[in-house]
């Protein structure tokens, strides 16, 4: 079971990377954050991302891998917390699209 605490700052994390991906995205696709989880036996967040049209998935996905510096950077200047573990853009399964990821 997540904790509150868990709770608030996947939330956070999640409207971060929403803000984020609109800002990387160069409108040649449609980019949206899914749904934002926290895998305990990895200790990654694992941010799931929808891409229209569906065959520019990996486009979209590669350009967030290139851009994980800089979203690491963009998500400690927004989310105040001791430690920030290491976030992993991912495809939405549930979207039908393919299961690359991009780790940051």
């Amino acid at each position: 079971m997540i904790s509150r605490k868990d709770e608030r700052m996947l939330s956070a994390v999640g409207e971060a990377a929403a803000e984020f991906v609109n800002r990387v995205s160069v409108g040649e696709s449609l980019v949206t954050v899914t749904k934002v989880e926290y895998r305990d036996n990895t200790r990654t967040i694992n941010i799931f991302v929808s891409v229209l049209p569906p065959e520019s998935t990996g486009k979209a996905l590669a350009l967030l891998k290139r851009e994980r510096r800089e979203f690491s950077s963009f998500l400690k200047r927004r989310i105040t917390t001791r430690v920030l573990p290491p976030t992993q853009f991912m495809a939405d399964p549930a979207m039908g699209t393919s299961t690359e990821t991009g780790s940051a």
